[in-house]
């Protein structure tokens, strides 16, 4: 079974509130019934604000995307809101060890150079590393981190291009 995640912006408002509700229970769900050999479908989400939020946000998602393609999954789409502010990744993962998902989830913060409008990511890597047994998390995140930041070194020139991409047209 994938299991389908999403991430959604730090707003705040109760619309968040419940969006986090709703990836915990499917994070649930697809620990009971999921299989490590299998691959996971994810979206993410993120959020940014200010003077140059648009670009911002387009090396985020393409940070995400770079290291789906990286890690060996595929993109399934990539955007950028009309108004520059939010956007979303669809990517498969190739399996659904948490290091994988980590690396995912901080490959766009690592990209964009900040971690703002990276607060859903972070709190997915909080639920998924509850899924590690206690005395193997921080090993766990500290590999998915390394990772990540080896991705987005290795995928630099394609993150760019597709930032770019992103901010002129909006999508992948």
């Amino acid at each position: 079974m994938n299991a389908v995640l999403a991430a959604g912006g730090g707003s705040g408002t109760a619309g968040g509130t419940l969006l986090v509700a709703i990836l915990l229970v499917l994070i649930l769900l697809s620990r009971l019934g999921g299989s490590t050999t299998t691959g996971r479908s994810v979206a993410v989400r993120g959020h940014a604000h200010g003077s140059g939020a648009r670009q911002e946000v387009a090396t985020h998602e393409a940070g995400h995307a770079a290291a789906a393609v990286g890690l060996g999954g595929r993109v399934r789409s990539a955007t950028v809101a009309n108004d520059g502010r939010s956007g979303l990744v669809r990517a498969t993962l190739p399996d659904s060890r948490p290091e994988t998902a980590i690396a995912f989830w901080r490959a766009g913060a690592i990209a964009a150079g900040t971690s703002r409008g990276a607060s859903a990511d972070d709190e997915l890597i909080r639920q998924e590393l509850r899924t590690v047994p206690s005395a193997e998390r921080k090993q766990v995140r500290k590999a998915g981190e390394r990772l990540a930041e080896q991705l987005v070194r290795q995928h630099r020139g394609r993150i760019e291009r597709d930032a770019r991409r992103l901010d002129e047209r909006g999508r992948l």
